[in-house]
């Protein structure tokens, strides 16, 4: 008797790896931990900063700075919101030119096999920075129950103890003023690469 013959499906490894790779923070974290000096530009002196100011906060217990991070909250809802319009309209251009444009565009300076992943590096840190600033519009509806005064109080009659209070309050400087540094540096970043991209579509021969 013929055995019947088992065909063992193997996964698509190349699958994931896409998969992967269109994720805009894996792509970032890829993308960033090989260039040190982004790593010092976009992570650590964001972070130091932030740190410095919490510990103000932690240590003297300045009440003076949550009323700075409510006018700053105010703000940054504002200017947040046109950045986002900035860069969803930014990926709209890219993708009016087409990705052929943009190849044609870049040939002249990269290699071939560079391109691609010069586009892809565009539209990434476009996308990976509209998230970050999506967090930050998150955490400002938080602000309301940390910071503002309705909220606050009720808060305090939840937590009585004042360490914990503090903690909570510290936890949320760290993530706000964190994101608010790290999102704009890379907002700066991006207008030079669709500043870039521009220049190099405009000099394509007509």
């Amino acid at each position: 008797m013929n055995q019947p013959i088992i065909i063992k499906r193997q996964k698509d490894k190349s699958n994931s790896t896409h998969n992967k790779s269109n994720n805009v923070l894996l792509f970032y974290i890829k993308k960033i931990s090989e260039n040190k000096k982004r790593i010092l530009t976009e992570l650590i002196l964001p972070l130091f900063v932030t740190l410095l100011i919490v510990a103000i906060y932690m240590f003297f217990y300045q009440e003076s700075i949550l009323s700075r991070v409510t006018t700053l909250n105010s703000i940054t809802i504002t200017v947040v919101a046109i950045q986002i319009g900035f860069l969803i309209t930014s990926l709209a251009l890219i993708a009016s030119f087409g990705v052929d444009t943009g190849k044609l565009a870049f040939k002249s300076q990269e290699a071939e096999e560079k391109i691609f992943d010069f586009m892809k590096e565009i539209i990434n840190s476009f996308g990976y920075n509209i998230v970050i600033y999506m967090n930050l519009l998150g955490l400002s509806f938080l602000h309301l129950i940390l910071i503002e005064p309705v909220g606050s109080n009720i808060l305090r009659k939840i937590i009585t103890s004042l360490l914990y209070l503090k903690l909570i309050k510290g936890f949320y400087l760290t993530l706000f003023i964190f994101l608010i540094i790290h999102g704009n540096i890379l907002f700066l970043r991006n207008i030079y690469l669709i500043r870039l991209y521009l220049l190099s579509i405009f000099k394509l021969p007509k």
